[in-house]
Protein backbone atom coordinates (compact mmCIF):
# COMPACT_ATOMS: atom_id res chain seq x y z
CA UNK A 1 0.00 0.00 0.00
CA UNK A 2 1.50 3.30 -1.13
CA UNK A 3 0.27 5.21 1.92
CA UNK A 4 2.09 2.75 4.22
CA UNK A 5 5.35 3.13 2.29
CA UNK A 6 4.91 6.89 2.42
CA UNK A 7 4.16 6.99 6.18
CA UNK A 8 7.20 4.85 6.88
CA UNK A 9 9.53 7.36 5.18
CA UNK A 10 9.68 8.82 8.71
CA UNK A 11 12.16 6.18 9.86
CA UNK A 12 13.01 5.36 13.49
CA UNK A 13 15.76 2.82 14.21
CA UNK A 14 13.97 -0.23 15.62
CA UNK A 15 17.07 -1.28 17.60
CA UNK A 16 16.77 1.67 19.96
CA UNK A 17 19.82 3.67 18.88
CA UNK A 18 17.70 6.82 18.78
CA UNK A 19 18.57 7.37 15.11
CA UNK A 20 15.73 8.92 13.14
CA UNK A 21 15.77 9.75 9.46
CA UNK A 22 13.42 11.60 7.14
CA UNK A 23 13.71 9.46 4.04
CA UNK A 24 11.96 12.11 1.94
CA UNK A 25 15.38 13.80 1.90
CA UNK A 26 17.17 10.76 0.42
CA UNK A 27 17.22 10.50 -3.36
CA UNK A 28 17.50 6.67 -3.32
CA UNK A 29 14.49 6.28 -1.03
CA UNK A 30 12.33 8.80 -2.92
CA UNK A 31 13.25 7.18 -6.25
CA UNK A 32 12.39 3.74 -4.86
CA UNK A 33 9.02 5.02 -3.65
CA UNK A 34 8.24 6.71 -6.97
CA UNK A 35 9.43 3.74 -9.05
CA UNK A 36 7.59 1.17 -6.96
CA UNK A 37 4.31 3.02 -7.31
CA UNK A 38 4.89 4.23 -10.89
CA UNK A 39 4.78 7.91 -10.00
CA UNK A 40 6.80 10.76 -11.44
CA UNK A 41 8.05 13.92 -9.72
CA UNK A 42 11.24 16.03 -9.73
CA UNK A 43 13.90 15.48 -7.07
CA UNK A 44 15.08 17.09 -4.91
CA UNK A 45 11.85 18.46 -3.58
CA UNK A 46 11.68 22.22 -3.22
CA UNK A 47 11.50 23.44 0.41
CA UNK A 48 7.76 24.08 -0.07
CA UNK A 49 7.15 20.62 -1.61
CA UNK A 50 9.10 18.94 1.22
CA UNK A 51 7.09 20.90 3.79
CA UNK A 52 3.80 19.90 2.12
CA UNK A 53 4.82 16.23 1.90
CA UNK A 54 5.80 16.22 5.58
CA UNK A 55 2.49 17.85 6.52
CA UNK A 56 0.61 15.17 4.59
CA UNK A 57 2.66 12.43 6.24
CA UNK A 58 2.07 13.87 9.72
CA UNK A 59 -1.66 14.23 9.10
CA UNK A 60 -1.97 10.67 7.74
CA UNK A 61 -0.02 9.45 10.78
CA UNK A 62 -2.55 11.18 13.05
CA UNK A 63 -5.45 9.59 11.13
CA UNK A 64 -3.73 6.21 11.35
CA UNK A 65 -3.25 6.53 15.10
CA UNK A 66 -6.94 7.39 15.48
CA UNK A 67 -7.95 4.37 13.38
CA UNK A 68 -5.69 2.14 15.49
CA UNK A 69 -7.57 3.39 18.57
CA UNK A 70 -10.84 2.39 16.87
CA UNK A 71 -11.98 5.91 16.03
CA UNK A 72 -13.56 6.87 12.70
CA UNK A 73 -12.74 9.73 10.37
CA UNK A 74 -14.64 12.98 10.68
CA UNK A 75 -16.38 14.76 7.81
CA UNK A 76 -13.53 17.31 7.92
CA UNK A 77 -11.03 14.46 7.49
CA UNK A 78 -12.97 13.16 4.49
CA UNK A 79 -13.08 16.66 2.96
CA UNK A 80 -9.33 17.11 3.42
CA UNK A 81 -8.60 13.63 2.03
CA UNK A 82 -10.84 14.35 -0.95
CA UNK A 83 -8.99 17.64 -1.49
CA UNK A 84 -5.69 15.79 -1.78
CA UNK A 85 -7.19 13.24 -4.13
CA UNK A 86 -8.41 15.98 -6.48
CA UNK A 87 -4.75 16.57 -7.49
CA UNK A 88 -4.25 12.96 -8.63
CA UNK A 89 -4.65 12.14 -12.34
CA UNK A 90 -7.09 9.42 -11.29
CA UNK A 91 -8.66 11.02 -8.25
CA UNK A 92 -11.15 9.48 -5.89
CA UNK A 93 -13.89 10.74 -3.64
CA UNK A 94 -14.39 8.98 -0.29
CA UNK A 95 -17.82 9.01 1.30
CA UNK A 96 -19.56 7.25 4.14
CA UNK A 97 -22.45 5.06 3.00
CA UNK A 98 -25.52 5.76 5.08
CA UNK A 99 -27.78 2.79 5.67
CA UNK A 100 -30.52 1.84 8.11
CA UNK A 101 -27.95 0.06 10.33
CA UNK A 102 -25.18 2.69 10.04
CA UNK A 103 -25.57 3.77 13.67
CA UNK A 104 -25.00 0.20 14.90
CA UNK A 105 -21.78 -0.58 13.04
CA UNK A 106 -18.38 -0.31 14.72
CA UNK A 107 -16.91 1.34 11.64
CA UNK A 108 -19.07 2.89 8.93
CA UNK A 109 -18.73 1.47 5.41
CA UNK A 110 -16.76 3.71 3.08
CA UNK A 111 -17.38 4.02 -0.66
CA UNK A 112 -14.75 5.17 -3.14
CA UNK A 113 -15.67 6.92 -6.41
CA UNK A 114 -13.22 7.74 -9.26
CA UNK A 115 -12.63 11.10 -10.94
CA UNK A 116 -9.76 12.34 -13.28
CA UNK A 117 -6.87 15.08 -13.14
CA UNK A 118 -3.17 16.24 -11.88
CA UNK A 119 0.75 15.94 -12.00
CA UNK A 120 4.12 16.31 -10.08
CA UNK A 121 4.34 16.30 -6.28
CA UNK A 122 0.68 17.28 -6.09
CA UNK A 123 -0.04 14.07 -8.02
CA UNK A 124 2.10 12.10 -5.55
CA UNK A 125 0.12 13.59 -2.67
CA UNK A 126 -3.11 12.66 -4.43
CA UNK A 127 -1.85 9.12 -5.06
CA UNK A 128 -0.93 8.70 -1.39
CA UNK A 129 -4.32 10.00 -0.30
CA UNK A 130 -6.07 7.73 -2.82
CA UNK A 131 -4.13 4.74 -1.51
CA UNK A 132 -5.27 5.55 2.04
CA UNK A 133 -8.86 6.01 0.83
CA UNK A 134 -8.74 2.69 -1.07
CA UNK A 135 -7.64 0.96 2.11
CA UNK A 136 -10.57 2.49 4.00
CA UNK A 137 -13.07 1.56 1.30
CA UNK A 138 -11.82 -1.91 0.35
CA UNK A 139 -9.97 -3.26 3.38
CA UNK A 140 -10.49 -3.32 7.13
CA UNK A 141 -9.16 -0.19 8.89
CA UNK A 142 -9.24 -2.20 12.13
CA UNK A 143 -6.28 -4.21 10.82
CA UNK A 144 -3.95 -1.21 10.74
CA UNK A 145 -1.24 -1.56 13.37
CA UNK A 146 1.68 0.41 14.72
CA UNK A 147 4.61 -1.78 15.73
CA UNK A 148 4.64 -2.47 19.50
CA UNK A 149 8.38 -1.82 19.57
CA UNK A 150 8.44 1.74 20.99
CA UNK A 151 11.68 2.44 19.10
CA UNK A 152 10.25 1.39 15.73
CA UNK A 153 6.68 2.71 15.36
CA UNK A 154 6.46 1.27 11.81
CA UNK A 155 2.91 1.28 10.45
CA UNK A 156 1.67 -1.94 8.85
CA UNK A 157 -1.49 -3.75 7.81
CA UNK A 158 -2.18 -6.95 9.78
CA UNK A 159 -3.28 -9.49 7.21
CA UNK A 160 -2.98 -12.47 9.56
CA UNK A 161 -5.99 -14.69 10.09
CA UNK A 162 -5.91 -14.17 13.87
CA UNK A 163 -5.57 -10.36 13.63
CA UNK A 164 -3.09 -10.41 16.49
CA UNK A 165 0.14 -9.30 14.84
CA UNK A 166 1.95 -6.89 17.16
CA UNK A 167 5.24 -6.25 15.42
CA UNK A 168 6.10 -5.08 11.91
CA UNK A 169 8.55 -7.97 11.64
CA UNK A 170 8.55 -10.84 14.12
CA UNK A 171 12.17 -11.77 13.39
CA UNK A 172 13.47 -8.24 14.02
CA UNK A 173 11.22 -6.21 16.31
CA UNK A 174 9.44 -9.25 17.75
CA UNK A 175 12.67 -11.01 18.74
CA UNK A 176 14.23 -7.78 20.02
CA UNK A 177 11.27 -7.14 22.33
CA UNK A 178 11.29 -10.78 23.49
CA UNK A 179 14.99 -10.48 24.42
CA UNK A 180 14.34 -7.18 26.22
CA UNK A 181 11.52 -8.74 28.28
CA UNK A 182 13.69 -11.78 29.08
CA UNK A 183 16.62 -9.61 30.22
CA UNK A 184 14.33 -7.39 32.30
CA UNK A 185 13.03 -10.48 34.17
CA UNK A 186 16.55 -11.83 34.77
CA UNK A 187 18.01 -8.51 35.90
CA UNK A 188 19.02 -8.86 39.57
CA UNK A 189 17.22 -6.59 41.96
CA UNK A 190 19.45 -3.92 43.45
CA UNK A 191 19.29 -3.43 47.24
Amino acid sequence: MLWLDFLNTDYHDWRGTGKDEDRLERVDMVNRLLDTWQLSAAFPLSPLELKEMRELRQWLRQLTERLVRGETLTLEDLDKLNGYMETFCVSYRLEVEVSENSGHEACPPYRLEEERQGQGWAEVQGAVAASFARMLAHNEPGRIRICDNPDCLWVFYDDTRSRTKRFCDDTMCGNLMKVRRFRAKRKPETP
